[in-house]
C-alpha cells in the first residue's frame, strides 16, 4: 500500500486511491471534507495531482537542489496557468485548489481538480477499436467512426483554441491528455495536464526560459513538433519553440491516429529516437490519409497534411482555421451520420503565430468551395454572414430609434413624406377608427339616448386651463416654489368659462404641485 494513502492535504483532502501516474507526478482520488460538510454529509470526490515525495525528498528550506527548485517553479506555473484557463471553456478541465504540505519524508505539492466519475481519455477510445480492422486492408469509415472523431476532436480543438486565446500553448497535447465526460449518452472532451505548457506573450518569455534546461527536450516525441526540439537561440528568441502551431502539429497527429489507428510516422516499426531525428530534420514525410482509408474526405486529408508540415509557416495559422475545416467536413456528412455538433467560438485568439507573415488564410490553397444547392447544408461562412448582417441591421434600427427620441419637437411634429407604393398601415388604422366610431353611434341610437346639441360657445371652450398655461409661459425660468405660487394666483383671478348643458368629457387640468416645461404641453 502506498505511504500516501490516508494522508490529508490542505486540511481537507484525504487521499484514498491512486488512479494515474506520470513522469514525476501521480493523480489520486481524494475525499473533500469541507465540500462534504456543505453537501449534507455526502462524500465529495475530487482528483488531486501531486508531485511524488521521492522527487521532492530533500525539498526543505535551504536543502533543495537546483532540479528540485526548477520542479517547484514548473509546478507553480502549472497552477498559475490552470487558474488562468479555468472557466474559459467547457472543454478545459477546471481548477479547484492547490497548495503544499510538509511531511516527515518530504514536501508534497498538490493541484485539485474535479473528478470525472467513469471518465476516460481519447487514448481509451483508441484502445476500444484495437483489432476491429484487418491490418492489411484499407479502413472504411475511419478507425474510429468519422462522426465520433469529428465530434470529439472539435471539442478538444475548442479547448486548445481557448488556451491560445488566453496566451498559453499546451506543448503536450495527445490522446491521454484529453478527458471524456459522458452524460446522458453525450460525450464531452476536455483538455487537461498543462504541466509543460508555456506562455505565448513576450512579457513572460523569461519565465519560460527558467523552466527549460539547456539541451533538454520536453514533450512526447510521438506527438511533438520538430520546433519543440530546437535548442536556445544565441539571440535569445525562442518564440518558435513556444509557438501555438506546435499544438496544431500534435492535433494533426492525433487526428490522423483517430482516422487510421496508427501514427503518421513509423514509430511502431523503428526505434523512436531514430524516427524522431528524421522528423526533427525534416528528412521524412508523414503518411497520407488515403493510404489507409479508402473513403477519407479530401478536405480532411489536406487539413492533416497541412498540420504536419515541417515548417511552421506552412501550417494553419490558428486553431480557428482548423476548426472551420472540421466543421465543413462535419456538415458534408450524411444527416444520419452527423452527431451533436459543437459551435465554433466567435472570438479570435489574442495570440496567433509568432510570425505575422504566416497569418494568412489557410483555405487559400484549397479548391474553391462548392456553391450551395437547394437541400444542401449551408456552409459555416454563409451562416456567419447572415448572422452578421442581422446584427448590423438590428444595430442600425437601434441607432435610428435613439436619434428619433433625441430629435427636437419641431422635427418630430412634421409628418414624414408619403412613400409611393409604401405600406398601407395608416389607411387600415383610419378605417379601424371610423368603424369604431360608427359602432359607438349605432349603439347610442339603439339605446335611445341621443346626445344633446352642444352650444357653439361651450364646444369651443379649451380643454386645458388657459390661465395656468399663460402663467407658466410667462415665467418659464421660475423655481418650482415660485411657479406653484404664480399658478395658484393666476387660477384665483381667472374667470372660468360657462359649462355646457351636457358635459361630454371632464375638464383636463395640470398638477399645480409641480412645475412643468411649457414646450411639453399638449397642443
Amino acid at each position: 500500500m502506498s505511504p500516501l494513502a490516508g494522508r490529508i492535504l490542505g486540511g481537507r483532502y484525504e487521499l484514498v486511491k491512486g488512479i494515474g501516474e506520470g513522469g514525476l507526478s501521480e493523480v489520486w482520488r481524494a475525499l473533500d471534507a469541507k465540500a462534504a460538510a456543505t453537501n449534507k454529509g455526502r462524500p465529495v470526490n475530487v482528483a488531486v495531482k501531486i508531485v511524488r515525495p521521492r522527487a521532492m525528498r530533500s525539498s526543505f528550506p535551504g536543502k533543495a537542489s537546483v532540479a528540485e527548485e526548477q520542479l517547484c517553479d514548473r509546478f507553480n506555473q502549472e497552477v498559475e496557468i490552470n487558474k488562468r484557463l479555468s472557466g474559459l471553456s467547457p472543454h478545459i478541465l477546471p481548477y479547484n485548489d492547490s497548495g503544499m504540505e510538509i511531511f516527515d519524508d518530504g514536501v508534497v505539492l498538490f493541484l485539485v481538480m474535479p473528478l470525472i466519475e467513469g471518465g476516460r481519455t481519447l487514448d481509451n477510445v483508441l484502445e476500444e477499436h484495437q483489432g476491429k480492422h484487418p491490418a492489411d486492408q484499407k479502413i472504411s469509415g475511419g478507425y474510429v467512426s468519422l462522426s465520433r472523431t469529428l465530434h470529439l476532436m472539435m471539442q478538444a480543438g475548442q479547448g486548445l483554441h481557448a488556451a491560445h486565446g488566453a496566451g498559453v500553448v499546451h506543448r503536450d497535447f495527445k490522446p491521454s491528455n484529453a478527458l471524456i465526460k459522458r452524460d446522458r449518452g453525450i460525450e464531452t472532451a476536455m483538455v487537461m495536464d498543462f504541466g509543460i505548457a508555456r506562455y505565448l506573450d513576450a512579457a513572460r518569455a523569461e519565465a519560460n526560459k527558467k523552466l527549460t534546461q539547456l539541451g533538454c527536450c520536453v514533450g512526447t516525441p510521438l506527438y511533438m513538433s520538430p520546433q519543440q526540439g530546437y535548442g536556445p537561440r544565441p539571440d535569445g528568441d525562442d518564440s518558435r519553440r513556444y509557438d501555438l502551431r506546435n499544438d496544431i502539429w500534435s492535433f494533426g497527429v492525433t487526428l490522423f491516429q483517430f482516422a487510421t489507428g496508427r501514427l503518421p510516422f513509423p514509430y511502431e516499426e523503428r526505434p523512436v529516437d531514430a524516427v524522431w531525428a528524421e522528423v526533427y530534420h525534416g528528412t521524412i514525410s508523414p503518411a497520407k490519409l488515403s493510404d489507409y482509408c479508402e473513403d477519407a474526405p479530401e478536405e480532411l486529408e489536406r487539413l492533416i497534411a497541412g498540420c504536419l508540415e515541417h515548417e511552421l509557416e506552412n501550417r494553419p495559422a490558428s486553431m480557428q482555421e482548423v476548426l472551420s475545416v472540421l466543421q465543413r467536413v462535419h456538415l458534408n456528412l450524411p444527416s444520419s451520420e452527423q452527431s451533436v455538433s459543437v459551435p465554433i467560438s466567435a472570438f479570435k485568439p489574442e495570440f496567433r503565430s509568432s510570425d505575422p507573415a504566416a497569418e494568412t488564410d489557410y483555405k487559400a490553397s484549397d479548391p474553391p468551395p462548392k456553391r450551395n444547392t437547394p437541400g444542401s447544408s449551408p456552409s459555416i461562412e454563409a451562416v456567419a454572414s447572415k448572422l452578421d448582417l442581422a446584427a448590423k441591421s438590428a444595430s442600425r434600427a437601434s441607432i435610428r430609434d435613439k436619434s428619433d427620441e433625441q430629435a427636437p419637437e419641431t422635427q418630430r411634429s412634421a409628418p414624414p413624406p408619403a412613400k409611393v407604393g409604401g405600406s398601407s398601415w395608416g389607411l387600415w388604422l383610419a378605417l379601424g377608427l371610423v368603424l369604431l366610431v360608427g359602432l359607438g353611434l349605432a349603439y347610442r341610437n339603439m339605446a335611445g339616448d341621443k346626445p344633446a346639441r352642444t352650444p357653439l360657445a361651450a364646444a369651443s371652450a379649451p380643454l386645458v386651463d388657459t390661465a395656468s398655461v399663460q402663467v407658466a409661459e410667462a415665467v418659464p425660468e421660475l423655481s418650482p416654489a415660485a411657479n406653484l405660487a404664480a399658478s395658484a394666483s393666476a387660477k384665483a383671478s381667472a374667470t372660468p368659462s360657462a359649462p355646457s348643458s351636457r358635459s361630454t368629457r371632464p375638464r383636463q387640468t395640470y398638477d399645480t404641485k409641480r412645475s412643468y416645461d411649457p414646450t411639453s404641453a399638449p397642443e
